[in-house]
């Protein structure tokens, strides 16, 4: 319906439909769908804000790589995280409920991922983005530190 309103068009409201359908399909069990949508959506709020940051773009990314997490496809979902964390430190640049999203949804995909040398590296990256945007007493904050100083890092 809502992309016969906007004869096929990209439109924002089409991506957000999308996102929902997504969403929906998550919650029944149906994560392959699921993705699928979620992929459209993104691959529309890009083309409506033409690659520039935004922070739909942000959000869908982050869904991408959360979905592809939940298949269990972790390798896949990291660069979709990361570039979900990257985009929304530059678009907030201080504490915002969507940029905590986004480090707790990387944070869990890189302790899924192991102890590899590219997950230790990232994670110490995170390190100080934890603390400039959500201070030393956050609680990712505080597992990251743990993290770095040998403990173990469960989320």
């Amino acid at each position: 319906m809502i992309q016969r309103i906007h004869q096929g068009k990209d439109h924002p409201d089409v991506a957000k439909y999308l996102n929902n359908v997504g969403s929906a399909l998550k919650a029944l069990g149906q994560r392959k769908e699921a993705l699928t949508y979620r992929k459209q959506a993104l691959a529309m709020i890009q083309r409506i804000h033409q690659g520039k940051d935004h922070p739909d773009v942000a959000s869908y990314l982050n869904n991408v790589g959360s979905a592809l997490e939940a298949l269990g496809q972790w390798k896949e979902g990291l660069p979709y995280c990361q570039q979900a964390v990257t985009m929304a430190c530059w678009l907030y640049q201080k504490k915002h409920s969507h940029l905590t999203l986004y480090l707790n949804n990387l944070i869990s995909l890189l302790n899924k991922l192991g102890a590899s040398k590219q997950t230790k590296a990232t994670k110490e990256a995170l390190l100080p983005l934890c603390r400039q945007y959500l201070g030393d007493q956050h609680a990712l904050t505080k597992k990251l530190l743990k993290s770095a100083q040998g403990g173990c890092l469960i989320m």
